[in-house]
């Protein structure tokens, strides 16, 4: 089994804005002020999810899920009107908040930068702290990757600063699984921001798996992979650099 990744140049999601790990620590504080700024939050309490009220939906994915903090429902709402207009359905997942918790048993603040600076020069190899809200964005994705062992079929996780292409519609997902995406893959990115040579899937201009790369914006995964990395605990540092840095553990 192997990962596959959606190229742009088929349909697939976009981030509102892609923000390497040597700037997540300033965007982290500007995050914080803008959430706490004056106006109305319609998002749900803690550990509670919300699901969109589309009445089309792509039935492709067991679930899908929106990583999401209360406090940044202005984030939602833009992730929601992007998601209207594919027709998917989703479900909001309280985001756990990396300010609030510690790191636990699943993560590591420590992390090596040295793999991650052959692809980023502005980043010094080398020991690395991780930010609260990379510790956070982790855990989110960790505890969605328990729910994803339990399940048969796919399950789509994307993060509140997804945005669909155009071109997605209720149909999409089986689209790309019959023409492009391996029988035997785990996981299936439909966003990335790569690095180096990319090898391509026999036959398809679109899938390929790269060298290096980052986000986690937008994947399918199974249950097989989710468990590959459930067992490979803890995350250490971003998570998206960390699954690059193990190879996605054979994905």
């Amino acid at each position: 089994p192997r990962a596959a990744f959606i190229s742009c140049g088929a349909i697939a999601a976009t981030m509102a804005a892609y923000i390497p790990p040597h700037r997540r620590a300033a965007a982290q504080r500007q995050s914080t002020a803008q959430s706490t700024a004056p106006g109305k939050n319609t998002a749900q309490g803690p550990n509670t999810a919300s699901s969109s009220s589309n009445n089309a939906y792509s039935d492709f994915f067991d679930e899908c899920y929106c990583i999401n903090l209360a406090r940044r429902s202005d984030r939602l709402r833009k992730y929601e009107a992007s998601a209207r207009r594919t027709g998917l359905r989703w479900t909001r997942f309280e985001a756990v908040d990396g300010a609030a918790v510690g790191n636990g048993d699943d993560f590591d603040p420590l992390w090596d930068a040295t793999r991650n600076a052959e692809w980023d020069r502005h980043v010094a190899p080398g020991l690395r702290r991780a930010t609260a809200g990379e510790r956070g964005c982790a855990l989110s994705h960790v505890a969605l990757w328990r729910k994803a062992v339990e399940t048969e079929g796919w399950l789509l996780i994307t993060e509140d600063d997804c945005r669909f292409d155009k071109r997605w519609t209720p149909g999409s997902p089986a689209y790309l699984w019959r023409t492009h995406v391996p029988k035997d893959a785990e996981l299936v990115y439909l966003g990335f921001s790569d690095r180096g040579e990319r090898e391509y899937v026999a036959g398809s201009e679109e899938v390929f798996r790269p060298t290096y790369g980052f986000c986690t914006h937008c994947y399918a995964i199974r249950g097989a992979a989710a468990r590959k990395f459930l067992d490979a605990l803890p995350v250490a540092g971003p998570v998206d650099v960390w699954l690059a840095d193990n190879n996605w553990f054979g994905a």
